[in-house]
């Protein structure tokens, strides 16, 4: 958990510097018609989301 810390806050450090027309700049992305820094930060909070839920739902179904 200290490393996951250590490096989250190092890519919310990171997020945060940024400036506004990264936002909206696109990537090349062999899967996406269209790719911005905008829907890579999306794409990571939802797979956390995801993980964080799978994490609940497990520790919930221990504890019935």
């Amino acid at each position: 958990m200290r490393t996951y810390e250590k490096w989250r806050n190092e890519q919310l450090r990171l997020i945060r510097s940024t400036n506004g027309a990264l936002w909206d700049k696109e990537a090349d992305n062999p899967e996406c018609e269209k790719y911005t820094f905008e829907m890579l930060v999306r794409h990571i909070l939802l797979h956390d989301s995801f993980h964080m839920y799978s994490m609940e739902e497990i520790w919930t179904l221990r504890n019935k």
